[in-house]
């Protein structure tokens, strides 16, 4: 049973590799991801925050906005499209909300 669950999540993990070697070879392209267009500079920056994201565990907007040198609330709209890829997750945490990758 245990096996069956490491596959899954190596699956998962594939998906994921396979969608950001896609966002790196066709940086000078727009991509289209689950029928939405992206055009290459918000790839780009999309590859830098789940990237950012990776490296840090769980972050906030806010410091992942700081970390990579862009607004808050570009960074914040961009984490949202990735939660809705089903990219990266999302909890609550008092008043702020945190990211994360599972």
């Amino acid at each position: 049973m245990q096996f069956k669950y490491i596959f899954l999540e190596m699956e998962k993990l594939k998906e994921r590799i396979i969608l950001l070697t896609n966002i790196v070879l066709e940086s000078n392209k727009s991509i289209n991801i689950n029928n939405i267009e992206f055009p290459s500079y918000l790839l780009n920056t999309k590859g830098r925050i789940f990237l950012t994201l990776q490296k840090l565990k769980n972050s906030n907007a806010t410091e992942i906005s700081k970390f990579i040198g862009i607004a808050r609330a570009d960074c914040s709209s961009i984490l949202n499209d990735l939660v809705r890829l089903n990219l990266v997750k999302k909890r609550r945490n008092s008043r702020t909300v945190e990211f994360y990758i599972e």
